[in-house]
């Protein structure tokens, strides 16, 4: 048995990605994720012993607004996480997150503000307010 938690293909700002931040935030204008964090769970042993799967792209590039918007990513994909730990299901993350163990400390450490104009449609969920 395998299970699907994608949505619907889309593009970023459209309902698809509006409805996986807001189901991650609990915050209905919830529109801060530009890219899908796809997860699987497949039964390993046909008896319902799940495992889940996450791939994720984070946002590239070392500017403060591609530093805040993987944050917000990276924050989403903590939420998925926690559910996970919470079932008891072992999960495991992969992909491209676009960061290194050699790259240099973000800087600002914290963001107290958005640091630029976020993309056309983007609206942080409740949990990620500035």
């Amino acid at each position: 048995m395998v299970t699907w938690n994608l949505g619907t293909v889309g593009t970023p700002g459209s309902a698809p990605y509006q409805a996986v931040a807001a189901l991650l935030s609990g915050d209905a204008k919830a529109n801060d994720l530009t890219r899908f964090l796809p997860e699987i769970r497949v039964d390993v042993t046909g008896q319902g012993h799940l495992l889940g799967l996450v791939s994720a792209h984070l946002k590239s590039g070392t500017d403060n607004l591609d530093e805040f918007r993987r944050a917000a990513e990276s924050f989403r994909m903590n939420q998925i996480a926690a559910e996970a730990v919470r079932e008891g299901m072992p999960l495991i993350m992969m992909g491209d997150l676009n960061a290194d163990r050699g790259d240099a400390p973000l800087t600002p450490t914290w963001f107290t503000s958005v640091p630029g104009a976020l993309p056309a449609g983007m609206v942080l969920g409740a949990v990620l307010q500035v």
